[in-house]
């Protein structure tokens, strides 16, 4: 659907508009926090202007009545708001000090028309006189019906859209909501002014929780009806995070959600927007162990993973109707260390990743110092130390259960191969890979390596000839190498073998 949402369908869809004049109303917007004032910064002087001029895209006529809000930043970094509505023209202007910090401007959403921002993120100067304009584009509507786990309509439950993908909004739950409505006489709701792009939509109410949302990506001024909101009963459930010693664990990651979540979504009538289970729950635990996860559908299974630097990863499971959960938490294993070159010197900034039963990086600090926390055993771990100018380092088999705090990680200085692949009668042979053939990992115990081989986990020990043939391999351990030269298609073409630290290669193909 093209251009703004017609007073009729606004009416038929159950969207007001204002009077005679056709011009719709701005939709139910988030609570604004309160207006600060500009304050005046001392190091300048004088005034700046800021104006915004509305327009409708698909015809170029004004928006008048409309809100533009105007995001600024002060000195000590606090942010602030203004506010100001557009006259007949579809234009309003903000008069700010100069050196104001200006973060954005933006026009709120009305049922017909999306959203729009401009970034700007500068200060202002003296007697600036900047013009912005906007050409609104058709909003796009949702609607539908809230109903209970009986098929009843639930009246004056809270709907909520999110302009974002559902991924985004379990990362960070207490994102702000992008626009707020309410449902209708037989539970109906309607939301418009939606930019193209993802959304996420859910009902809110009390002793009820939203087991059915809809998501996916809307397009400029579509118009998605017939949706169902599924809510049922929910009840609140009080933990506790405990550690083996009876201990309580301060600032554990709880999650906990729908068992098979993040798969789990089914299709809508309308292509691309799918319904999707409950909202999954992240908390912490608090200083006496305590955490609290609301709204808990009483019908359902839910998996609870907890975290905490000092123990082990704990999965555990909440059953329909479970009113409390105690979560008893094992005190992980240590590994620990520092990482320096053949000096003696430490190695800054250098990658640590621990594979095998558990998969953790890190970086070491400046001087050379690194830790990983809360492990569980694992008899054949490997651990993968690298920093560019040096080759990797891999230890390997290690034993978790040791509990070893005090490596000591010598990496040495990485040697270069370079030179030139060439044919048999000496033209250049480009767009070459060009392998390392890889050093075996062997153990004691003849036991698999666990992931990839060290160099290729640190993309090491390959490349791709030049369009005159050349190539180049860096932070290779000293010795003796085998390279391999191979087609796009696979096929090998050479071999040659090289000592490291020879950055003349001339290798011919045959």
């Amino acid at each position: 659907m093209k251009g703004p949402i017609s007073a009729s369908l606004l009416v038929f869809l159950g969207l007001s508009c204002g009077g005679d004049s056709g011009q719709v109303n701005t939709p139910e917007l988030p609570p604004q926090k309160e207006v600060a004032t500009i304050t005046p910064n001392p190091a300048t002087a004088g005034m700046a202007w800021l104006r915004a001029h509305v327009l409708l895209d698909s015809t170029g006529e004004p928006v008048p009545e409309i809100r533009v809000r105007l995001l600024w930043k002060d000195d000590l970094n606090d942010m602030g708001r203004a506010f100001e509505t557009t006259d007949s023209e579809g234009r309003c202007s903000f008069e700010v000090q100069a050196g104001t910090f200006v973060q954005s401007i933006a026009v709120s959403p009305t049922p017909s028309t999306a959203p729009s921002a401009k970034v700007i993120k500068k200060p202002v100067l003296a007697g600036a006189d900047m013009e912005f304009e906007f050409r609104l584009q058709p909003g796009g509507v949702v609607s539908g019906q809230v109903l209970d786990s009986m098929g009843k309509p639930i009246v004056e439950a809270d709907i909520h859209l999110w302009f974002k993908k559902k991924e985004k909004l379990a990362q960070k739950p207490e994102a702000s909501v992008d626009l707020l409505s309410k449902t209708h006489e037989g539970g109906t709701f309607t939301l418009g002014g939606i930019p193209e792009g993802p959304f996420i939509l859910e009902a809110i109410a009390e002793e009820r929780v939203c087991v059915q949302r809809v998501g996916g990506e809307i397009k400029s001024g579509q118009v998605l009806d017939g949706l169902e909101l599924l809510m049922e009963p929910s009840n609140t459930v009080s933990g506790m995070a405990l550690g083996s010693d009876g201990e309580t664990v301060q600032a554990a990651l709880v999650v906990a959600g729908m068992v098979g979540r993040h798969a789990r979504r089914d299709s809508t009538h309308h292509q691309g927007i799918y319904y999707f289970p409950v909202r999954q729950q992240v908390v912490y635990s608090d200083v006496d162990g305590s955490f609290t996860l609301n709204s808990v559908p009483i019908s359902q299974v839910w998996a609870v993973e907890a975290k905490h630097l000092d123990y082990q990863p704990l999965r555990s499971r909440l059953l329909p109707g479970t009113g409390s959960l105690d979560i008893e938490m094992i005190r992980g294993y240590r590994l620990g260390g520092v990482v320096h070159d053949e000096n003696g010197n430490p190695v800054s900034k250098a990658y640590l990743r621990l594979r095998g039963e558990q998969d953790r990086e890190r970086r070491a600090q400046r001087n050379g110092l690194f830790q990983f926390k809360g492990l569980f055993a694992d008899l054949e771990a490997a651990l993968l130390v690298y920093s560019p100018g040096y080759a990797v380092t891999s230890i390997w088999p290690l034993n978790l259960e040791d509990g070893n705090e005090s490596l000591e990680i010598l990496l040495q200085q990485g040697e270069i191969v370079a030179g030139q692949l060439l044919n048999a009668s000496g033209s250049p042979l480009p767009n070459m890979r060009i392998e390392v053939v890889l050093p075996e990992m062997k153990a004691p115990n003849n036991a698999e390596f666990p992931g990839g081989h060290p160099w290729r986990e640190f993309g090491l020990g390959v490349t791709q000839s030049g369009p005159d043939g050349a190539f180049f391999l860096s932070d290779l351990p000293s010795g003796t190498h085998l390279l391999r030269a191979f087609q796009a298609d696979g096929v090998q073409v050479g071999e040659i073998e090289v000592e490291a630290g020879d950055e003349s290669v001339s290798w011919i193909s045959p």
